[in-house]
């Protein structure tokens, strides 16, 4: 709530802002295959579509649209989508995650799993769950 009270006090009257963010899903693959080497969460956590509007309302913004896509990006190696979540600075925030560097025994478990679970002709895959938001300040 606090990013659409934000955008709430900055917009002015009856200006729009537009939002992209990601719902949950996303990184379903990847969160799978984490699980061949622990219970700790490893992909963050993203707020329901439901909860964001909800939010943006509360903040003062009206919700002119919200629009929902899903990409599904592939990759060779899971070590190569992680390496591509870091470039753009996507990072696990989430306090209960594991902390340290991964062993190379570990992440050639999590190629396995995500291997054995979800490669395709295309290679591994990666959803990217999206929504887009048109907000306008009441």
């Amino acid at each position: 709530g606090g990013v659409f009270q934000a955008m709430a006090r900055v917009i002015i009257p009856q200006g729009t802002c537009m939002v992209s963010t990601l719902l949950p899903g996303t990184l379903r693959e990847l969160e799978r295959a984490f699980t061949a080497l622990d219970d700790a969460p490893h992909v963050s956590s993203f707020l329901p579509k439901e909860a964001l509007l909800t939010a943006a309302a509360n903040a003062g913004l009206a919700v002119v649209s919200a629009t929902e896509e899903t990409i599904v990006d592939y990759y060779s190696a899971a070590e190569s989508l992680m390496r591509s979540i870091k470039s753009i600075g996507g990072g696990n925030k989430a306090l209960s995650r594991r902390k340290g560097l991964m062993t190379p025994q570990q992440m050639t478990r999590l190629q396995q799993a995500y291997a054995t679970w979800f490669a395709g002709r295309e290679g591994l895959p990666a959803t990217w769950r999206i929504l887009y938001m048109v907000l306008r300040k009441t």
